[in-house]
């Protein structure tokens, strides 16, 4: 399993000016590396992840970081010759969910596309 960041504080990057999205981005990527004492995976997944959070800002600045790809959260299958690799979907979970509800929502992205 690999740590991946998140942005520091949890911030909705729609409300934030291009130097705030910034340091949050970046910043969270820094902390992991200085905790974890090794380079952290470039890959990003967007707070929130919904649209309305993830303002074209946000990717523009996600690439210029040098990230490889981003995650948003989405309820539909990855496609990749669909998806912008910086705006991948991905399955919502919290800590309320379990093992039976993690499955149901796995899967049922993907029937939706069969």
């Amino acid at each position: 399993m690999d740590i991946l960041p998140h942005t520091r504080t949890h911030a909705r990057l729609s409300t934030l000016d291009r130097v705030a999205m910034r340091e949050e981005i970046e910043g969270s990527r820094l902390a992991l590396e200085e905790i974890l004492g090794e380079k952290v995976p470039g890959i990003f997944a967007y707070p929130f992840g919904d649209p309305d959070s993830v303002p074209e800002t946000a990717v523009a600045t996600v690439k210029e970081l040098g990230y490889s790809a981003a995650f948003m959260v989405k309820t539909s299958a990855y496609l990749p010759l669909r998806h912008d690799r910086f705006l991948i979907p991905r399955i919502g979970m919290d800590r309320s969910d379990r093992t039976g509800r993690f499955a149901i929502r796995k899967l049922l992205p993907a029937m939706a596309h069969v």
